[in-house]
C-alpha cells in the first residue's frame, strides 16, 4: 500500500487556529481513497515541507512511510522516517517489455542477432528464455556465474541451446543489442555494436516516463507523476495490466525514438 502527502493544503480559519497554525504544528488529516477494488490513504498537512513533522507523518502512515507518493517539488528531510516510493522496478519491467519488443522487430526483418543480457544478481534468468526466440547467441553477464551456468544446461536440455555466461563485461564484446534493465554500476567497459537498453544512463534507450499513457478514467492525484501513479499501482497494489502500458523509448536524457528506426540500428 501507499499512501499520496501533500503539505501546506489545509486550510484553518478564525484567529487562535490561525495562531496555531503559525506556532505549532497542526496534526495531519488521513483519508482513505478507495480505487479500482483498492485503496490508498491520503495525507493532508497544513504546514510547509519545511515544518511538517514527517516522523509524525511516518507514524500515522505505518508501512506506507517508506512508499510516499509526492509533489515534485516537496522535499523531504534526511533520517525523517519517511522516503519517496521507488519507481525504478516499474521502469525496468517497461524497459524490458519494450525492449523485446524491438528485438522482435528486429529479428522479424531477417537480422541474424546476438544478444546481451546484464543480470549481475541472477534474478531475471527466464529472460534469456525469451531472448533466445530471436538472437543466434545469448550472451550474460553475471556475479553468480555458477547459478547461471546450471541454469543454462537446463535450457539446453530443454531447446537444444543455451547462453554464453561470464563474469567479466568482455563477454558482451560484439552483441547486436544489449538489455541491462537494472545498469551498469560497477561493470567494467565492452563494446557493443548495436544498442543498449539501460535506464537514466548517458547514450543509453530508456523509458520515456513522460510518454506513458494511462487507461481511461484513471485518476491520477493533483501533482503526482502519472508514471510513479502506475508503478504504485502496480507493485503495490498488484495491478496486473499495467505493465502493459505503451510507452516510448528514447535516448538518455533526450527525444523519443521511433522504434521502426531503433530496430534498424540492432
Amino acid at each position: 500500500m501507499f499512501a499520496v502527502v501533500y503539505t501546506g493544503v489545509v486550510k484553518r480559519r478564525g484567529f487562535f487556529k490561525k495562531l496555531k497554525r503559525a506556532v505549532g504544528r497542526p496534526r495531519p488529516f488521513v483519508e482513505r481513497i478507495d480505487y479500482d477494488g483498492s485503496f490508498y490513504y491520503r495525507v493532508l498537512t497544513d504546514c510547509d515541507a519545511e515544518r511538517t513533522d514527517w516522523q509524525n507523518i511516518a507514524r500515522l502512515c505505518g508501512k506506507c512511510a517508506r512508499n510516499l507518493l509526492l509533489p515534485s517539488e516537496t522535499a523531504l528531510p534526511p533520517d525523517c522516517g519517511c522516503a519517496r516510493f521507488d519507481s525504478s522496478r516499474y521502469e525496468q519491467e517497461l524497459l524490458t517489455e519494450a525492449a523485446v519488443s524491438v528485438i522482435e522487430q528486429a529479428a522479424k526483418a531477417g537480422k541474424k542477432l546476438t544478444l546481451g543480457l546484464v543480470d549481475i544478481p541472477a534474478n531475471q534468468p527466464r529472460l534469456v528464455v525469451r531472448l533466445l526466440e530471436y538472437a543466434e547467441t545469448v550472451r550474460v553477464l553475471t556475479a553468480r556465474v555458477d547459478e547461471y551456468d546450471r541454469y543454462a544446461e537446463s535450457v539446453y536440455r530443454r531447446l537444444g541451446v543455451s547462453p554464453v555466461v561470464g563474469g567479466d563485461a568482455a563477454v558482451l564484446d560484439g552483441c547486436s543489442a544489449v538489455l541491462a534493465p537494472q545498469g551498469f554500476e560497477g561493470i567494467g567497459s565492452f563494446s557493443v555494436g548495436g544498442v543498449i537498453f539501460a535506464p537514466r544512463t548517458h547514450g543509453c534507450i530508456e523509458v520515456v516516463r513522460e510518454s506513458i499513457s494511462l487507461p481511461q478514467g484513471t485518476a491520477v492525484p493533483d501533482k503526482i507523476e502519472p508514471f510513479d501513479f502506475a508503478a504504485a499501482c502496480w507493485q503495490l497494489m498488484g495491478k496486473s495490466d499495467y505493465i502493459g502500458l505503451p510507452v516510448m523509448l528514447g535516448i538518455h536524457g533526450g527525444a523519443p525514438i521511433d522504434t521502426n528506426a531503433l530496430a534498424q540500428k540492432i
